[in-house]
């Protein structure tokens, strides 16, 4: 093998690299905590598109409360592809 292929082989790993990057970060990924009660959906880049928390699984203290389960619902939604 010479100088010309590795650098060929070089370039050729750098596109797939950069196609399957651009493809992980358009992709969605989807996360819930309290068995169902909040869902979160993020993408490839941690930026979250959609918050739903069902207002029946709820009262008015724990309503206030969700916030610090953020940590988890992010950990699920990473976790759950």
């Amino acid at each position: 093998m010479n100088m010309r292929e590795i650098q060929r082989m070089q370039q050729e790993m750098q596109r797939k690299l950069a196609k399957m990057q651009e493809e992980l970060e358009s992709s969605q990924f989807t996360g819930t905590a309290g068995g169902g009660a909040v869902t979160i959906t993020m993408n490839g880049k941690f930026e979250m598109s959609s918050v739903k928390i069902d207002p029946e699984a709820f009262n008015a203290e724990e309503y206030r409360r969700t916030g610090s389960d953020g940590a988890c619902r992010r950990r699920d939604a990473l976790t759950s592809q």
